[in-house]
């Protein structure tokens, strides 16, 4: 039994509800989700309110209209061997930033170009490079997995477009300089993958006339003990898709609009998340992220009451890079890689409406609100795909050998995951679900149950 709130407020479960699970009392507790397993890129809470929203307070509100062009610091390409320091802001006040207090230096270890023809730069800090850290084998692999024809930078175009080019703010954002930067760093030295495994910053995009903090470029950070401490560097690269798809974001949603439109925190995560399942086959054959991670860990802490829009980025219930991890899975296997597609450029400045009306482009009938309801009552359910019709359930998504294929998820697999609430929450939240399981029951069973105003009560019945 699951009772689905699709509305945008929280709505009061009432203590005569009849809401239970039969059987065994469960306990709630936080995850026990393994940091050597982590993949989910996360940043700064501030570096993520700046690429939310943070970023239109230094764009030109009237771009019909040029202040002559600003001073623009001329880079010169680098080669190989070359070394740079490199501003990091990273838990750090912007307006304090600096190369001196905030620098990396490093050394540019590899330089290939794309099909494109678009420079790509693996720079490793100087203090991480060496026999066991970071080595020359380790950067040739990850390069490999973002030039290669079905690796990373063609995978991130063919879904959202270019990561840079011309943009409408010429006066604020740097020009497209034909790179992309990625520079290797112990971001959380901690003797372990764990902690922020990598970020996009559009702050660097912005001229440092503008934001002094700007590395002008096109670029992004990872973290060199997530790397090392993951030889397989499964991680890395899931990690290089994610904040490839922010930097593509940044640019069509933001960089290149008269009224900016970037999708707010929680869609734009997920998003990000998306683009490492749609794109794990090709980049990580054997795993992929929801299936092997975020969807045993939603279920096994009993995370359906979390909010799908309300994004909380503390390892536990309610951490949304599963939340919204799994929802996405749900949505592109149900729907397809071009719905995804479509929601990349959806010109709605609102995410919920634009990922409401993205649904319903491709299945006319439904909505974000019916999708949620479908996709809580199979997840908790668990039934097996053999006994789902279809609009339900986690299907394989097959697009040919130059194409992308999602792997199909059978929930009967997770059958031995406690998934169910032992007791009645105050409410179901926003966007969220709630779901009890009725155990033992043999031939004709009636109960009450109070289906608040607002929510929606689906039951599913396993034989």
């Amino acid at each position: 039994m699951t009772i689905t709130n699709p509305t945008d407020a929280d709505i009061a479960l009432p203590v005569s509800g009849n809401y239970r699970t039969g059987g065994a009392v469960l306990s709630v507790s936080s995850s026990v989700k393994s940091a050597t397993t982590s993949s989910s890129a996360k940043s700064d809470e501030a570096m993520s309110d700046f690429n939310a929203a943070g970023f239109r307070g230094y764009l030109n509100k009237n771009v019909a209209q040029s202040k002559g062009g600003l001073a623009v610091k001329t880079i010169l390409k680098a080669t190989t061997g070359d070394t740079r320091r490199w501003i990091d802001c990273l838990n750090t006040d912007f307006s304090v930033c600096n190369s001196t207090d905030n620098g990396r230096d490093t050394t540019l270890v590899e330089q290939r170009l794309a099909q494109d023809g678009r420079t790509v730069n693996f720079w490793v800090e100087n203090s991480e490079r060496g026999p066991s850290r970071i080595t020359d084998p380790m950067v040739s692999e990850l390069m490999s997995a973002y030039v290669n024809p079905l690796g990373i930078h063609n995978s991130i175009r063919s879904l959202g477009g270019e990561p840079w080019g011309a943009t409408l703010y010429p006066d604020e954002l740097i020009a497209d300089n034909q790179r992309i930067d990625i520079v290797i760093a112990n971001l959380t030295p901690n003797s372990s993958p764990s902690g922020v495994q990598g970020y996009y910053f559009s702050g660097n995009n912005f001229l440092s006339a503008v934001f002094p903090a700007s590395n002008e470029a096109v670029m992004m950070f990872i973290d060199s003990e997530a790397a090392y401490l993951n030889p397989d560097l499964t991680a890395s690269k899931t990690v290089l898709v994610h904040e490839a798809t922010h930097m593509t974001n940044f640019f069509r949603r933001a960089a290149t609009r008269a009224t900016p439109a970037a999708f707010a925190l929680w869609l734009e995560e997920t998003t990000a998340m998306v683009a490492e399942d749609i794109t794990a086959n090709r980049l990580t054959p054997g795993f992929n992220p929801v299936r092997d991670q975020q969807l045993s860990d939603y279920l096994s802490t009993r995370s359906g009451n979390c909010s799908l829009t309300n994004f909380q980025s503390t390892i536990g219930i309610c951490f949304s890079y599963d939340v919204n991890g799994v929802f996405g899975g749900y949505l592109v296997r149900q729907l397809g890689v071009d719905f995804y597609k479509a929601l990349l450029n959806s010109t709605h400045t609102d995410s919920v409406t634009a990922l409401d009306q993205a649904i319903k482009a491709f299945r006319p009938a439904s909505s974000l609100g019916q999708e949620l309801r479908s996709w809580a009552q199979v997840t908790f359910a668990g039934t097996p795909s053999s006994d789902l019709p279809a609009g339900f359930g986690y299907p394989r998504v097959v697009m040919g050998p130059s194409g992308f294929d999602l792997p199909g998820i059978d929930l009967v697999t997770y059958a031995g995951i406690s998934r169910f609430s032992s007791s009645s929450p105050a409410s179901v939240r926003s966007r969220a679900s709630v779901s009890w399981k009725r155990s033992g029951t043999v031939g004709t069973f009636t109960e009450n149950v109070i289906v608040p105003a607002g929510t929606a009560l689906t039951i599913t019945i396993n034989n």
